[in-house]
């Protein structure tokens, strides 16, 4: 009697561990408030503008959502993850506040058939951290590159913060969507 019962508590014990097991993964969008921007005056020569995928840091690019502790501590949790890769999103969503704003195309590498921007845009990231209730920082560089204009190039620096409006995870990636399209200001402004 006792050796029949063995299987069937080995499959309840199974089961319950199953139900208890580590919380559910939450995955999260980039995507940046909705808030109106002023429009940006494109070049008058501006056919279409081309944006190189983002350069993040290592920790940015990461599937987990990386978070800055009070000890300066990076880490990251595989329970709070960005639903797709870090920095393609973001690539993305700065093209497409930038297609707003300039009222331009404004593409995104690869090019699609027939596309051919006459500006192209290199962001590379230092800095893309943020900490729960306190507040995302970014900087990094921009460069914009006038093509077949003597191949004119533009390099601007930008250091901002923007705050984290609460201790969520959920707050925290609002922040990092509010400082991307805070990074559209400065594109625009090394046009």
């Amino acid at each position: 009697m006792m050796m029949r019962l063995r299987p069937i508590l080995a499959a309840l014990l199974l089961i319950v561990a199953a139900c208890t097991a580590a919380p559910e993964q939450r995955q999260y969008l980039l995507d940046a408030p909705n808030t109106a921007t002023a429009p940006i005056t494109a070049p008058a020569d501006m056919s279409a503008l081309g944006l190189r995928e983002i350069a993040f840091p290592l920790y940015a690019r990461r599937a987990q959502i990386a978070a800055r502790g009070p000890d300066g501590a990076i880490t990251a949790s595989d329970d709070f993850r960005w639903a797709e890769e870090p920095a393609r999103a973001a690539t993305r969503l700065v093209a497409r506040i930038l297609a707003e704003r300039l009222s331009t195309p404004t593409y995104v590498e690869p090019w699609p058939q027939g596309a051919r921007p006459n500006f192209v845009a290199t962001i590379e990231v230092d800095r893309f951290i943020g900490s729960l209730d306190g507040e995302v920082v970014l900087e990094g560089q921009a460069t914009i590159s006038a093509l077949g204009q003597n191949d004119e190039r533009r390099t601007v620096r930008f250091a901002f913060t923007e705050p984290v409006a609460g201790p969520t995870h959920a707050d925290l990636v609002r922040a990092y969507g509010a400082a991307l399209a805070r990074l559209t200001d400065v594109v625009g402004g090394a046009l």
